[in-house]
């Protein structure tokens, strides 16, 4: 992924990707394609943000709930992942990072703060 991001960045292509980087050692690897937490980030911080989408346990859960019969996740396993989550202790540890609390965000308003975010 991180060979991926590396040659969009290069030919001025605008490129989106989702995954559920939980763990900033995961976030890492997308920077710097290596596990090593001493190597440091190629990517120009103008044109690479990590954007984490929070919603609280009650919010996500009710979502799933809604949305079982359309998602792969069921919400039994919901536990495990907030156990997994490490967010950005902040701004200075992960530069890069940026979180968005979406508990009363509809989606359009999502999509708004992240281009507000964008036009920093």
């Amino acid at each position: 992924i991180y060979e991926q991001l590396k040659k969009y960045l290069s030919t001025n292509r605008t490129c989106v990707m989702t995954c559920s980087a939980l763990k900033r050692s995961y976030r890492h690897i997308l920077l710097t394609g290596s596990s090593d937490p001493n190597v440091k980030a190629e990517m120009p911080k103008e044109d690479f943000y990590i954007i984490m989408l929070t919603l609280s346990r009650k919010a996500l859960h009710d979502r799933l709930v809604r949305r079982q019969h359309e998602h792969f996740m069921n919400p039994i396993l919901l536990d495990s992942q907030f156990a997994t989550l490490e967010l950005p202790i902040n701004q200075e540890d992960e530069p890069y990072t940026y979180i968005i609390n979406c508990d009363d965000l509809s989606q359009d308003e999502i999509v708004c703060q992240i281009q507000l975010l964008l036009k920093k």
